[in-house]
């Protein structure tokens, strides 16, 4: 079963193609909005990297949030686009699992016994979810929420050893520098770059679903924002 990953929640834009459980192409771009301008080129480039046309594949699997409001709409369109053309399947997969996943899989994680998925919600806020790891897989603790810094921390310090991913670890970070609390030990942080979600293991969770029939009705999906979305509307200069 091969299958097409495609990751936009973040300011990563990402295509992957798995083959079972095996990555056989993927790209990445970390290059602010540029979502709508390069998905599909990558998406080509992969295919053609990895020998394959659009036909040859079973299904595409999308991450569907949490995250940029403008990249999740822009994945999701393609994404539809192309099922539509190629009359292939659609599965969705949660973001902040696949960016569990992957640090998961990448052997990252150190030896943390949980991993919590931070995504940068602006202001105070994060899009948060953990997981317990279990025997090289991920069980739910803490359902995808949009939380405070705060309130993350409230829900998650009664765990040990837990592995912090996502762009919204150094605001997490900067947060536990400021708490007098033990359970500010409890948390372990990557030394090197903050990480970036990736298409692989969109693509890898996807294939899964796909044999599992777990199937998404393309007309009715919607990506899962967990907030409103809302802008700033600057007041006029009195003069």
């Amino acid at each position: 079963m091969i299958i097409l990953g495609i990751d936009t929640a973040t300011a990563a834009c990402s295509v992957a193609i798995a083959e079972e459980n095996k990555i056989i192409s993927e790209k990445s771009l970390l290059i602010p909005q540029i979502h709508s301008e390069k998905l599909v080129p990558l998406i080509d480039e992969v295919l053609s990297q990895a020998g394959l046309q659009t036909r040859d594949i079973d299904g595409i699997s999308i991450s569907i949030g949490p995250g940029s409001f403008t990249g999740l709409r822009i994945g999701l369109s393609v994404s539809k686009g192309l099922a539509f053309a190629i009359d292939k399947p659609i599965v969705s997969v949660a973001t902040l699992q696949a960016m569990a996943l992957e640090k998961l899989l990448d052997h990252q994680t150190a030896n943390a016994e949980n991993i919590l998925s931070l995504i940068d919600a602006r202001r105070d806020e994060v899009y948060c979810a953990m997981y317990k790891i279990q025997n090289n897989n991920l069980q739910e603790l803490l359902p995808a929420a949009a939380c405070t810094v705060q309130q993350i921390f409230e829900k998650s310090n009664k765990f040990d050893k837990i592995f912090i991913t996502g762009d919204g670890t150094l605001k997490f970070k900067n947060f536990l520098e400021k708490v007098e609390s033990e359970q500010s030990s409890a948390y372990i942080t990557s030394s090197g770059e903050i990480s970036i979600t990736s298409a692989s293991a969109v693509a890898l969770i996807g294939i899964e679903k796909l044999k599992r029939g777990e199937i998404e009705n393309i007309s009715k999906l919607e990506p899962h924002y967990l907030k409103e979305f809302y802008t700033i509307i600057q007041q006029p200069k009195v003069k």
